[in-house]
């Protein structure tokens, strides 16, 4: 089994207080594309891993 990590880098700060709502909308669209029929049949099974980052490189997610 392949785990695939998917690590998406922003501009988003930290300490904004937007941060988490942006965050959720970011991997609320990854989900839905990974999701799709399209990528659905490359993945398959397939675990996978998003990881969304600040633009200092924190782990916002």
């Amino acid at each position: 089994m392949i785990i695939y990590r998917f690590s998406i880098e922003t501009t988003l700060s930290s300490s904004d207080s937007e941060s988490e709502k942006n965050v959720e909308a970011i991997e609320e669209t990854v989900q839905d594309y990974l999701n799709s029929e399209k990528v659905k049949n490359i993945i398959k099974n397939d675990q996978y891993e998003i990881n969304i980052y600040s633009n200092k490189g924190k782990k916002l997610n």
